[in-house]
């Protein structure tokens, strides 16, 4: 990343790049006063042989700010992050030329402020016999021999100039060096200006970029909300889902046990109705039992009456009361068994 003082752009994006290049619109002007941005990107002259890039219209490789307070004049030169995929790797910026107008009375004097390059620590102002140049600002020199000691991409030197007071700054361009295969070649540009055609286009752009961001904001919202209304709708029907599992599950128990109470009395009834009809069975039988006993004591009782007045009759004397038949003590011994046995199976059952 580079560390650029705060009042250094570095432009990053056509956006960012445009409204800079606007700014450039409106320091132009008044460059003999306050602060000033030169954005690069115009093509000058390139070493013969070598085509240069000249599609900087939207995002310059670097710019030079000046602050005006005077007598005293500070540059802060910026390179961007887009120097290597213009002109390759070993592409940096050997020196910035540019005339005063009117000409200072004595020859200005450079002071080095700072850069984040290990090796600058001087700038140097010569003389310039060239048609663009009457003051030369020779970077390559302060920078010594060693690549990592170049101005180049991401990288950043500024400086004071003294003894500018009245004068301004015409015919700027900067020499950017190491193009090409071998490093050889090199191309000078000066700083770009916006057309009304391009300032329309950039217009144009800035209004169709806001336009594309809200769509794309209402489409998001849109597809938020629908997801938002998907989603209640599911939860929803989870829930009910659930509950109706639920309610299915109690009605299902409920059912169970009422099944399970319904056996129950059931089985308690038919066992009630076992008993109540063991104990009429055997309340029928011991009538029967006693019904035969009594039956048999009366044809007893019968056969010994007949048998006396027979013996009366016959005029024979007293009789002794006949003894019952063995058969009868047998039917008698055989009912009062009977009538113990289901007197017991009465109390049990009870």
């Amino acid at each position: 990343m580079t560390n650029l003082p705060k009042n250094v752009p570095v432009c990053r994006s056509r956006i960012l790049n445009a409204l800079a290049i606007l700014g450039l619109l409106v320091f132009s002007g008044t460059s003999h006063a306050g602060i000033t941005t030169f954005y690069f990107g115009s093509l000058l002259k390139a070493s013969t042989g070598y085509i240069a890039p000249d599609n900087f219209a939207l995002q310059p490789f670097a710019q030079l700010e000046t602050i005006n307070s005077g007598n005293v004049w500070t540059f802060t030169l910026s390179v961007n992050n887009n120097l290597f995929s213009s002109f390759g790797d070993k592409a940096y910026i050997g020196s910035m030329s540019f005339d005063f107008n009117p000409d200072p009375v004595n020859r200005p004097v450079s002071t080095f402020i700072n850069s984040n390059v290990g090796g600058v620590n001087a700038v140097t102002s010569t003389s310039g016999g060239s048609a663009y140049g009457l003051s030369d600002i020779d970077f390559g020199t302060g920078f010594g021999k060693g690549s990592k000691d170049r101005l180049s991409q991401n990288d950043y030197v500024s400086w004071n100039v003294s003894g500018l007071a009245g004068t301004n700054f015409v015919n700027m361009y900067i020499d950017v060096k190491g193009l090409g295969l071998d490093g050889s070649f090199s191309a000078k540009y000066t700083p770009q200006g916006v057309t009304a055609e391009q300032l329309s286009a950039l217009n144009a752009e800035a209004v169709r970029t806001r336009a594309d961001a809200d769509y794309k904001r209402t489409v998001a919202n849109g597809k938020k909300t629908e997801s938002d209304a998907k989603k209640a709708d599911a939860d929803l029907a989870a829930a009910e889902a659930a509950l109706a599992a639920t309610e299915q599950s109690r009605i299902v128990a409920e059912n169970a046990r009422q099944a399970a109470l319904a056996a129950e009395y059931e089985h308690t009834s038919a066992e009630t109705e076992y008993t109540k009809s063991a104990v009429l069975a055997d309340e029928a039988e011991q009538a029967r039992v006693e019904g035969e006993y009594k039956k048999a004591v009366e044809d007893d009782f019968r056969r010994r009456v007949i048998a006396r007045d027979e013996h009366d009759d016959s005029g024979g004397g007293s009789c002794a009361t006949p003894v019952p038949e063995p058969e009868t003590y047998a039917m008698l011994l055989a009912g009062l068994g009977l009538l113990g046995f289901t007197t017991r199976r009465r109390k049990q059952n009870a």
